[in-house]
């Protein structure tokens, strides 16, 4: 997909980091992440404690990240484990296994976007697909359209609630739209 634009509904780690993957392949790409929560509590570094990133480094590396990543994470290199006072494991991680404050994790993402990208207090409560476009509508009644949705929001989320059920009652139907806006999802997202 050369042109079009691209969202992703939800600024944690996941939204964020498909935005730079997008914008890494196309750098004069579409793309903006929409965040519920105001800039101050959606990157706050005491909401969603730490995050453990072993192997998964080499995702930050391919997105450019690593040394910011590395300058704030802690790198474990051995763990050990007693019970009764008597040795019971000891793990060498050989400084693979790595933790990282989400705050400080999604504040390095959205730190590596273009101005604009991220748009905070963007709370959105339906997502409708039409023809050719997704129409995004926001708690504040403003709606914007794009060519590719991704939600990224989270347990609770507004994208999947909207997928499942718009339009259907019933789980056959349900599974359908669902596979059939997937599978559109898929197709798009490997053009990119």
């Amino acid at each position: 997909m050369s042109g079009g634009r691209r969202v992703a509904i939800g600024g944690g780690v996941g939204g964020l980091a498909l935005a730079k993957t997008i914008l890494l392949h196309q750098p004069d790409a579409s793309v903006v992440v929409y965040e519920a929560w105001d800039e101050v509590k959606a990157w706050d570094m005491d909401r969603g404690g730490s995050l453990g990133i072993g192997l998964g480094v080499w995702i930050l590396q391919a997105l450019n990240l690593e040394q910011p990543f590395r300058a704030k994470a802690n790198s474990i290199h051995n763990w050990v484990s007693y019970s009764n006072g008597a040795l019971v494991a000891e793990i060498d991680f050989k400084g693979r296994l790595n933790y990282i404050m989400r705050g400080d994790l999604t504040r390095i993402l959205s730190d590596s976007l273009p101005n604009g990208t991220v748009q905070s207090n963007r709370k959105v409560i339906h997502v409708t697909e039409g023809e050719s476009e997704v129409t995004i509508t926001f708690a504040d009644e403003t709606t914007v359209t794009a060519d590719v949705v991704v939600g990224a929001d989270g347990f609770d989320s507004v994208v999947k609630r909207e997928i499942e059920y718009t339009t259907t009652t019933t789980t056959t139907t349900r599974t359908h739209k669902r596979n059939k806006i997937s599978n559109k999802m898929h197709k798009a997202l490997n053009q990119i």
